[in-house]
């Protein structure tokens, strides 16, 4: 895949999916370009945080730095701890709609450079559970040991992420209406209402981390995909009950 091509790819799917169906790098590249629509097209920045909070301009920030346009991401870094403040918003606007520090051609080149990196995989769990998305996210860092969960929403989930103390990023989504995860990935499971995403730059050992999950929730736990990379997924149909279930098998 060209970097072209995974720009193209990371606006589509953003545009049709959702932040929460993107990777880190698709994640950025997909608000950078939000950003310049918006700046260029109107409402500007007022109208992206609206869309995507405060959390979203840090991350749009994190973009921009990746790609060298360093006066655009302290902007936008100070916008998201005055949101409200007109004169900070008009300012970032000015930046972005210039362009500043940057080009077309700087993008390209940081995602040639996250492209030439070991491509990481993506693992996709997916359970059912009548926990709210804060208290799961607590079972899931108590069991796994990861840092402390972020949180971000959109118009259809609610998701956390945090990073795993083998380096991994884990995502825990949880749409607000029933059967949203089977629309989004035909692979999921019937019934399950709450995705587990996985990134991992080595070789994860899923079924130790499904297992856990299992345990720790109390409910079955389904290993339905993983992610190589845009448009080349294997999937599955692995299952990992607690013990508990296991027993009244028996």
């Amino acid at each position: 895949m060209t970097a072209e091509e995974f720009i193209t790819l990371a606006i589509e799917t953003g545009a049709r999916d959702g932040l929460a169906a993107l990777d880190e790098t698709q994640r950025w590249v997909y608000l950078v370009s939000e950003a310049e629509v918006l700046c260029d097209m109107g409402p500007g920045l007022e109208g992206f945080i609206e869309a995507y909070g405060p959390e979203g301009l840090l991350q749009a920030a994190d973009g921009f730095a990746a790609i060298g346009a360093g006066e655009i991401a302290e902007r936008l870094r100070g916008l998201a701890t005055a949101p409200e403040d007109k004169g900070l918003t008009e300012q970032a606007d000015a930046v972005v709609a210039a362009r500043t520090g940057y080009d077309y051609e700087a993008i390209r080149a940081a995602v040639e450079r996250r492209l030439a990196q070991p491509e990481p995989t993506q693992e996709h769990l997916a359970l059912r559970t009548p926990l709210d998305l804060y208290a799961c996210c607590a079972v899931v860092q108590a069991a796994l040991g990861t840092g402390p969960f972020r949180f971000e929403s959109e118009n259809e989930t609610e998701w956390g992420e945090a990073l795993g103390a083998d380096g991994t990023t884990i995502n825990v989504s949880r749409p607000y209406q029933e059967a949203t995860l089977q629309q989004w990935d035909p692979s999921v499971p019937e019934g399950c209402n709450v995705g587990v995403t996985v990134w991992s730059g080595t070789t994860l050992d899923v079924a130790t981390l499904a297992q856990t999950l299992a345990e720790a929730l109390g409910v079955p736990v389904h290993h339905h995909r993983t992610w190589h990379r845009p448009g080349e997924n294997t999937t599955f149909d692995r299952v990992f009950l607690p013990a508990m279930a296991r027993d009244r098998m028996q």
